[in-house]
């Protein structure tokens, strides 16, 4: 692994060799510099020396005796110039002296703050490694799991988990007992309770029973004990209404009158107990008329007589009361029953099928009879 103190050394180590570079490239400059004036000395020595020896000889022969002179100073210049190429380097084009220093300390300064924020960064770098050290690796897991989890581990492990999962059944399976057995208990006192209500509901419809049984006689009772005040009682339709005034004496006349020449009665006015007219005067409606006799066989004989008045506007009935009437009416629409009528105050029905005549009663279920 590369850390922050190893580039710093790198950058140290380059630091030392660009210095050394530039030492060696400056101490090769100024050699070079010295070799090239030197050179430069012995030129101008050996053109006073040519200058000197042209004055005492001819132009020609100083000319070719100088030429091959001349000819070995530019090679020695041209060897010279080629070892300064060797070792001098870059030519004139190069950068100076100064402006190589300027240069390296800006290169410092750069590498002053690289190395500052190297710093930075190989602290941060070291407690990255020492959380890292303290985590655990995978190699680390894979050996411990391996040293951990054996046969005989997984096989202890695997019982426990079975007695856990054994005691807490049983815990739940006893919690459940118990909540049956609860349940089972608070089951039975509900049906003791129920059997306990049921027989009260049950004593209570019987007491019902026999209280509408008692009701509905009573109800019979009185019904009979009211029809049999009726027992001298008719009910006469069909008798002109002209005077919405009428009072008992001339209804009494106009029964009279009907009872003798219609129905050929031999009765006296004085025979007649009471005649008035039921409900509120209609013009063009006849009211009917309730008589009460004196006697009872003054009611059977004109019931007998009732019959001379078929397809006439006129009916004779017995007066019924208000329940047996409606029950009478009931029969008349009864569509098993042929005919139905009173007499002394009990009902009395012919049957279509049979043509048997038969009393009913008013608990009497008509629509059964047969």
């Amino acid at each position: 692994m590369i850390t922050t103190t190893t580039i710093l050394e790198l950058l140290k180590l380059q630091d030392k060799h660009n210095i050394r570079t530039f030492t060696e490239s400056h101490e090769h400059e100024s050699s070079v510099t010295e070799a090239v004036d030197g050179n430069k000395a012995k030129d101008s020595d050996s053109n006073k020396r040519k200058l000197q020896d042209r004055g005492s000889t001819s132009d020609d022969q100083s000319f070719e005796k100088e030429k091959p002179a001349s000819k070995r100073i530019p090679q020695n210049k041209s060897k010279t110039s080629s070892n300064n190429k060797g070792t001098q380097g870059p030519g004139p084009g190069a950068k100076s002296h100064q402006q190589k220093l300027t240069d390296l300390k800006g290169l410092d300064v750069t590498n002053n703050k690289i190395l500052e924020k190297l710093n930075i960064m190989d602290q941060n770098i070291k407690q990255m490694n020492t959380k890292i050290s303290k985590t655990v690796t995978v190699e680390d897991l894979t050996t411990k799991f391996k040293t951990m989890v054996t046969k005989e581990f997984l096989t202890t492990t695997i019982e426990k988990v079975k007695d856990e999962i054994k005691d807490m059944m049983n815990e739940k399976i006893d919690k459940l007992e118990s909540r049956i057995f609860d349940l089972e208990l608070s089951n039975d006192k509900l049906k003791q309770e129920n059997d306990i209500m049921k027989n009260h509901i049950s004593r209570q419809e019987d007491r019902m029973d026999g209280l509408e049984d008692g009701l509905n006689l009573c109800f019979q009772e009185k019904n009979d004990l009211e029809q049999y005040t009726r027992k001298s009682s008719i009910r006469i339709t069909g008798l002109d209404d002209h005077d919405k005034d009428e009072n008992i004496e001339e209804s009494i006349k106009t029964v009279h009158k009907f009872l003798t020449k219609t129905i050929k009665m031999e009765i006296k006015e004085s025979d007649i107990n009471i005649a008035h007219r039921l409900g509120p005067f209609r013009p063009r409606q006849n009211r009917p008329v309730i008589v009460r006799f004196m006697s009872r066989k003054h009611k059977l004989e004109a019931c007998k007589k009732r019959k001379i008045l078929k397809g006439t506007q006129y009916v004779i009935k017995e007066d019924l009361t208000q329940t047996n009437q409606n029950f009478l009416n009931e029969l008349y629409n009864a569509p098993n029953i042929n005919s139905a009528w009173s007499h002394e105050g009990k009902i009395f029905v012919k049957l279509k099928e049979t043509g048997r005549i038969q009393r009913v009663f008013l608990n009497t279920d008509c629509a059964n009879l047969y």
